[in-house]
């Protein structure tokens, strides 16, 4: 990632690719899988990137659902999860609004 990694960026480019693919998503039979694909896809894959991550929200140091971590989870783990929960979290708020919408 060219930028600073931060929460705030991440949830930024994930609402910006939704709002891109907001036509193929709300079409999909399952529009809750491809939310996920793209929440996935956001998640930095370089420790120094979660690790930058991190340090601009250090709320990503707690998991709420340990059932995601792996055995034995590292702290990048921890950070990667975390991220993960949070981006799915906008995700789905995004679709709940964006359903809403639609159905208006």
């Amino acid at each position: 990632m060219s930028d600073k990694t931060t929460m705030h960026q991440l949830e930024k480019n994930l609402i910006d690719e939704l709002n891109d693919n907001k036509k193929e998503i709300l079409e999909h039979e399952y529009p809750s899988d491809l939310i996920h694909e793209y929440a996935d896809g956001w998640i930095p894959v370089y420790n120094s990137d979660l690790i930058e991550a991190l340090s601009s929200d250090p709320s990503l140091a707690y998991v709420d659902d340990h059932g995601l971590l792996p055995t034995d989870p590292g702290v990048h783990d921890m950070i990667r999860t975390a991220i993960y929960e949070r981006l799915i979290g906008v995700a789905y708020e995004w679709l709940n609004d964006n359903e809403e919408k639609d159905v208006a």
